[in-house]
């Protein structure tokens, strides 16, 4: 909030003040304070009744206003204003004319080391998705963060997160060296409704994607990812859309479209898998709520030594939004190289995968259990889903548990060309 100061001259002491302004706002003080952004006008009364007036106007240094690369009004002014002042800061975005609007660093941005709101719906135009699960999404992006002016091989990232309980919603991140959003040795970090890898629209990732990966975590837990598109990124290299590296824990993955466009229906592959877990522990990917399936083309990797405690439950991979239809060369789901104790079930729909087995345990894993599935049939458990190899193939694993000792527990495996 602002503040105002007035010096008056002239007329016969003692001033009187009266302050009035944007919705609503009066205040017979001097030099007010808690001002939020906008015009104010003062009339101000000397002992013997003379008046004066005069108009001040209070501007808000986290307010975007432009799409310059520095200054105030810009992004990159707004976040070092943010990572400089106490408490947790909110970035909204006021730019003039039509969108979509591209903001276009010229070199990396400030990282965010403190709790921050970024939040693109706030721009003019722009609206969140508000249709049900098995739809396709509705949302509409105004703001665009494009890290193609920037050297290829630079690591640079759209947003480099170091502080704690930050939110990011209704960003376009394309074309960044790196990654669209890194989070760095933080948690309890909320990263919603974003657009990674596709155009503003969310229906083309030619030339578009992020050269490495859509998403990236380093040490970072208790996160949430909901209700993003990561589609498109990896550049020529088989990369993830999303990968937990190093540690990381307690992360929440839900109601996403990964590898797809924004209706859900047509593929928009990464190079690599859709995501990769790799060294880290109790992460959830889906939900048993339909709110929180994950529709994703390119499926999931897990691997490496801590990767344990994490759970697959209630995603189609292989399947459009709406459960009966492919999405084409798809992949499932794959534990390999130390990967113990993890869950895949219940409530996945794993079919129409063309490109190796729907569910494979790989050398080095263990005591991995595979429960409550559809593998091969969509989700009514009828309508067969052809899957190209074996619908569950174990290499060189122990000690794994497929289905259980309660119906609940079974899988239906179907629909394979090899063997179920």
């Amino acid at each position: 909030d602002g503040t105002v100061q007035i010096d008056v001259s002239g007329g016969t002491p003692v001033y009187t003040f009266l302050w009035s302004g944007p919705e609503g706002y009066t205040s017979t003080e001097q030099n007010p304070i808690d001002m939020g952004a906008g015009k104010y006008d003062v009339l101000v009364t000397d002992l013997n009744g003379c008046t004066a007036s005069a108009i001040a106007t209070v501007t808000n240094p986290l307010i975007v206003t432009n799409t310059d690369d520095d200054g105030y009004g810009s992004l990159r002014y707004a976040i070092n204003y943010a990572n400089g002042n106490p408490g947790r800061d909110s970035i909204i975005f006021n730019i003039e004319g039509p969108g979509p609007h591209t903001i276009s660093p010229l070199s990396d941005l400030y990282s965010v080391d403190s709790p921050l709101v970024i939040d693109g719906y706030t721009q003019d135009g722009s609206s969140a998705n508000t249709n049900p699960p098995g739809k396709g999404m509705n949302s509409v992006i105004q703001i665009v963060l494009d890290g193609g002016s920037l050297l290829p091989n630079q690591g640079s990232n759209g947003l480099l997160i170091r502080g704690d309980n930050c939110t990011v919603r209704g960003i376009n991140f394309t074309r960044w060296p790196f990654s669209g959003v890194n989070l760095w040795e933080n948690e309890g970090n909320l990263i919603e409704g974003n657009f990674f890898g596709t155009d503003a629209l969310g229906s083309d990732a030619t030339g578009f994607g992020n050269e490495v990966f859509g998403i990236t975590l380093w040490r970072s837990h208790n996160n949430i990812f909901r209700g993003n598109i990561v589609s498109g990124n990896g550049g020529l290299e088989p990369n993830p859309g999303i990968v937990f590296a190093d540690t990381c824990s307690g992360n929440l993955i839900v109601g996403n479209f990964i590898g797809t466009d924004i209706s859900g229906t047509m593929a928009l592959p990464n190079s690599g898998s859709g995501i990769n877990i790799g060294h880290s522990w109790d992460n959830t990917v889906g939900g048993t709520s339909p709110a929180d399936r994950n529709v994703i083309f390119g499926g999931i990797a897990l691997f490496g030594v801590h990767t344990t405690g994490n759970k697959i439950i209630g995603n189609y991979l292989g399947q459009d939004v709406d459960g009966f239809g492919a999405l084409g060369d798809a992949s499932g789901v794959a534990i390999y190289d130390e990967a113990t104790d993890n869950e895949i079930g219940p409530g996945n729909v794993i079919a129409g995968i063309q490109n190796g087995h729907p569910v494979y345990l790989g050398p080095g894993s263990s005591s991995n259990s595979v429960f409550g599935n559809d593998i091969g049939v969509a989700e009514d458990g009828n309508t067969v889903m052809w899957n190209q190899e074996t619908g569950i193939y174990i290499e060189n694993s122990f000690d794994n548990m497929i289905g259980g000792l309660t119906p609940d527990k079974a899988n239906i495996i179907s629909g394979s060309n090899a063997h179920g």
